[in-house]
C-alpha cells in the first residue's frame, strides 16, 4: 500500500508541468498528498476515435513434413475498442497457401508442381468482465479453406474465463482457464469420411493460457482441450507459445509456434487420394499430429487514449 502510495504522488508531481503548459496551473492546489482542481476549470481532450484502435499485420509460414514444403503468406486487419472492463474485437484475415513439389520423370528431366490454396477468415467477439477474478463472453467466426474442404464453416461459442490471479496484474504476469461450448455448421466442397456435405456439431473446449510481461512486449504460452459431443474419440490436444516484442510506436514483431495432437478432421474428403494429390498438398490428408511455426510483423494505430490493460480473454 504505501509503494502504491507514493508511485501515485509522484504521477501527481510529475502531472503540474503539464498543468502549467495547459495553463490551468492558477486553478490548482497543491497539498501535501493531493492536486486539488475546480472541475469547471479543466478541459480535456476529446478522443477522435472513441477508444477503436486498428491494427494491419501480415506474416509467413514454413511448414515440412516427409512429402511436401509449404509456404503461404497472409493479410490481416483487426479492429478492436477496449476499455478496463470490456472488448469488442472484430479480425479479417484472406491469404494464399502454397505448395511446391518437384519431381524427376523417366528421362531425368526437372518437374515442379505447384498448388495454391486460398483461405478467408472472418471473427467477431464479445467480452464483457464480471469481477477482478471473472469474465464471461462470446465470439462467432465464418471460414473458408479449399484445402481443409470447408466451403463454408460457421462458428458461435459462448464462454466464461477465471483468473487465478487479478486481472490488474497484467503488467507482471497472468494465468486463465477458460471453457466453452460450440456450435458449428459446416458445409463441404466434397463428400466427408463421414458421408456428410454439410452439418452441424456440438462440442466443448477447454483453455490454459500464461503470458509474462516485459518491457520489450511479452511471452505468453497456452494449452488447448476441443472435442464434439456426438464422439468423444474426436478431441484435439494442443500446446502453443510465441514472443511479441515492440520495436517503436505502434510497430511489433511475432514469432509463434503450435504443435498439437488432432484427432477430429471431420472434413477429410472420403475419395481417396491420388498420388498427385499427395505429393503435391492439392487437398488435407489425415494425419494424428501438426507442428507449426510462423512469424509476422503488424503495425497498430488509431485511439491514442485506448491504453486499458484488459487481459480478458486474450489467447
Amino acid at each position: 500500500v504505501e509503494t502504491r502510495e507514493r508511485m501515485v504522488n509522484y504521477l501527481r508531481l510529475g502531472l503540474v508541468p503539464y498543468f502549467i503548459k495547459r495553463g490551468i496551473i492558477n486553478h490548482l492546489i497543491l497539498g501535501e498528498n493531493k492536486i486539488i482542481g475546480r472541475p469547471d476549470s479543466i478541459t480535456f481532450e476529446k478522443d477522435p476515435w472513441n477508444y477503436w484502435t486498428f491494427r494491419i499485420g501480415g506474416n509467413g509460414n514454413l511448414r515440412i513434413d516427409q512429402v511436401y514444403e509449404q509456404h503461404s503468406l497472409n493479410g490481416t486487419l483487426a479492429i478492436s475498442k477496449i476499455t478496463a472492463m470490456n472488448k469488442i474485437r472484430f479480425w479479417f484475415r484472406a491469404g494464399d497457401e502454397v505448395t511446391k513439389y518437384i519431381s524427376m520423370d523417366s528421362v531425368g528431366n526437372k518437374q515442379i508442381e505447384i498448388v495454391q490454396n486460398e483461405l478467408y477468415n472472418v471473427f467477431h467477439e464479445i467480452v464483457n468482465g464480471i469481477s477482478p477474478h471473472w469474465s464471461y463472453g462470446y465470439s462467432t467466426s465464418w471460414s473458408r479453406n479449399t484445402f481443409s474442404n470447408f466451403k463454408t464453416s460457421a462458428l458461435v461459442s459462448p464462454a466464461v474465463e477465471y483468473s487465478f490471479f487479478p486481472y490488474s496484474d497484467v503488467n507482471n504476469r497472468f494465468l486463465t482457464f477458460r471453457y466453452g461450448v460450440d456450435a458449428r455448421q459446416n458445409i463441404y466442397y466434397d463428400t466427408t469420411i463421414f458421408n456428410k456435405l454439410k452439418e452441424t456439431l456440438w462440442g466443448q473446449r477447454a483453455m490454459l493460457n500464461l503470458v509474462l510481461n516485459q518491457k520489450w512486449g511479452n511471452v505468453n504460452s497456452g494449452i488447448q482441450y476441443r472435442n464434439y459431443f456426438h464422439n468423444r474419440d474426436l478431441y484435439r490436444l494442443s500446446i502453443s507459445s510465441g514472443i511479441n516484442v515492440r520495436i517503436t510506436g505502434g510497430l511489433s514483431v511475432n514469432i509463434d509456434f503450435y504443435a498439437g495432437l488432432e484427432h477430429d478432421q471431420i472434413n477429410l474428403v472420403k475419395e481417396q487420394a491420388t498420388l498427385e494429390e499427395v505429393l503435391t498438398r492439392r487437398r488435407q490428408l489425415a494425419s494424428n499430429y501438426r507442428i507449426s511455426s510462423w512469424f509476422g510483423i503488424n503495425y497498430r494505430f488509431g485511439s491514442k487514449m485506448n491504453n486499458f490493460v484488459n487481459p480478458r480473454f486474450d489467447d
